[in-house]
């Protein structure tokens, strides 16, 4: 592996972010494109976007994790200037300007949608969820603290931003509406439930308080994250590290701990949420390396192109399937959910997943992933060309490469420049 085989990676996983995926409009970043010469031309209409189809969630449209692509690019922006002493306001405040219309365009302000129409930028589906809010939140949160060269302006939007949705959960997030998030109508929501969740789910709800109380200084939202940690963590504590767990779940519940651990005002539970990290790293490290392997034995199409998605088939979302058996109807709307070619949803899969599981393996604050490990990521990805690439993997892979980079030091064990303490070499760590 050279600097320079790694340096070119970076530069076309970012090219390919900016160049294809973000839209001037809206300030967004959409999740595939179905047509080089018109990349957006298959998002939903207004019109479709009115009536909640395919589903309240937009999912599998090309706009449902917009605010997931924000939070991963302002955690990509920190590190890069951290890495390259560049200028990233500009870059930061667009994506600011991105996430403030997804949390006020629709007149519910802190309600964050998951993106919005670039063709009447106001229109937007009515479902939001607990990964769109971590990584915004998160991703807001870092940038921050990362880089002190922000101007007063942008910090100020930042901490206007976390007000507004940690207002609105604190308002709507309560027992009587079960912890969920619910929906922009009002309606019942599903994967927008915030406490008492999945483990790898209790901490979202005192890491947004906590991120609003820790940037804003807001007693209020200090105590709120104070409330609601400790039963947090003493449920989180439960995460069994051998289990399997999806890539999604391990980066948010890192990215949430992550947060915590960097509020001043929790410092008594920062140990345990050190250990915690640690625990959620050996998993992600574990899957990491599976999925690397399936990568490189993967003899398919690494540049297949997604169909529109109005072509593909549907089907019906379980969670959302009435106990009646003649009606499919979940509070009011169908949840029908495109299902994408399978040349291109393993690729996505595979990209997204291992970038996720290599970002949380390297938040922690101790890993056990070898510098090979490493080695055989830049090589395998050596071989892609990202020019061809037409979706959002490589906002999680940019995220974990990038981390790698700014940790990278030199190996006292085996006298070269490897990458950092938490990415030890086979001479200091045997796995």
């Amino acid at each position: 592996m050279t600097m320079n085989n790694l340096d070119k990676i970076i530069y076309a996983l970012d090219s390919h972010i900016w160049g294809k995926l973000f839209c001037e409009e809206t300030f967004l970043f959409y999740d595939r494109i179905c047509d080089e010469q018109n990349p957006l031309a298959h998002l939903p209409t207004p019109e479709e976007i009115k009536k909640q189809f395919p589903n309240p969630c937009g999912w599998s449209t090309g706009m449902e994790d917009c605010s997931i692509n924000a939070g991963h690019t302002l955690e990509i922006l920190a590190l890069q200037h951290n890495l390259f002493n560049t200028d990233i306001s500009i870059k930061a405040s667009k994506i600011i300007k991105g996430i403030s219309l997804c949390e006020s365009v629709h007149g519910k302000e802190g309600f964050l949608v998951r993106g919005i129409s670039p063709f009447d930028k106001k229109s937007c589906y009515f479902n939001s969820s607990r990964d769109q809010i971590t990584m915004v939140v998160g991703g807001l949160f870092d940038i921050y603290k990362k880089d002190e060269t922000l101007s007063i302006d942008i910090r100020n939007q930042i901490k206007e931003i976390l007000l507004h949705i940690a207002t609105y959960t604190s308002k709507t997030v309560t027992k009587e509406n079960g912890y969920s998030y619910l929906r922009l109508d009002g309606g019942k929501a599903i994967v927008s439930k915030l406490w008492d969740c999945d483990v790898h789910e209790m901490l979202r709800l005192p890491m947004i308080y906590a991120a609003t109380g820790e940037l804003c200084n807001s007693d209020l939202f200090k105590e709120l994250a104070i409330n609601y940690i400790e039963d947090g963590l003493i449920a989180s504590e439960r995460f069994d590290k051998e289990k399997y767990f999806w890539d999604f779940p391990l980066i948010q519940m890192q990215l949430s701990l992550d947060v915590l651990r960097n509020c001043k005002h929790l410092k008594t539970w920062h140990n345990r949420i050190n250990k915690l990290m640690d625990d959620v790293s050996y998993a992600a490290t574990r899957e990491f390396r599976n999925v690397l392997e399936r990568c490189e034995n993967y003899t398919g199409n690494w540049n297949a192109y997604c169909k529109n998605w109005r072509t593909l088939p549907m089907r019906i979302t379980p969670e959302t399937i009435s106990t009646n058996p003649n009606n499919a109807i979940y509070d009011g709307y169908t949840y029908m959910n495109p299902v994408y070619n399978e040349d291109f949803a393993i690729i996505v899969e595979y990209l997204r997943s291992l970038g996720n599981y290599l970002t949380a393996g390297l938040l922690a604050p101790n890993t056990a992933i070898k510098t090979t490990d490493f080695e055989r990521l830049i090589k395998f990805l050596g071989k892609l060309d990202f020019d061809k690439c037409t979706h959002a993997g490589p906002f999680a892979l940019l995220h974990g490469i990038l981390l790698a980079k700014n940790q990278q030091n030199y190996c006292q064990s085996c006298q070269n420049f490897a990458l950092p303490a938490i990415w030890l070499c086979e001479d200091t760590l045997n796995l």
